[in-house]
């Protein structure tokens, strides 16, 4: 394999996350009243395209920006309706978060990340 192709290779993962689903009230996200479930997606990821896709992987999205220890992978903020959306990874620990919060309501996953083969995007149609 030549070092462009290795390099390549290397861009381009999976990773697969377990962990936690928050959501509730934001003012009772910490009471025991929020609800808990178990939580898991599996993210496709190409840093040299710039493009990532979750789950089914049925259309891609671009990476917002990604760095040595961080990628971030939407970012969607909307102060005037009191929304925002945040999605992200530390490269470092495997660290994931995925936040969203419309009004008072709020939904949080945490999880690990594991690092796997790349499994491909979807093909385009033209």
């Amino acid at each position: 394999m030549s070092a462009t192709a290795t390099l390549a290779v290397a861009a381009a993962f999976n990773l697969v996350c377990t962990g936690t689903l928050i959501s509730g009230e934001l003012r009772t996200m910490w009471s025991k009243d929020r609800k808990t479930e178990p939580f898991s997606t599996v993210l496709r990821v190409d840093l040299s395209l710039h493009r990532w896709c979750e789950g089914d992987c049925k259309s891609t999205s671009p990476i917002q920006r990604a760095s040595d220890t961080e990628i971030l992978f939407q970012l969607e903020e909307k102060p005037d309706i009191g929304f925002d959306h945040v999605k992200l990874v530390n490269r470092e620990t495997g660290a994931f978060i995925d936040r969203m919060r419309a009004g008072g309501f709020v939904m949080m996953s945490t999880a690990t990340c594991e690092k796997a083969a790349f499994t491909g995007f979807p093909q385009k149609r033209f």
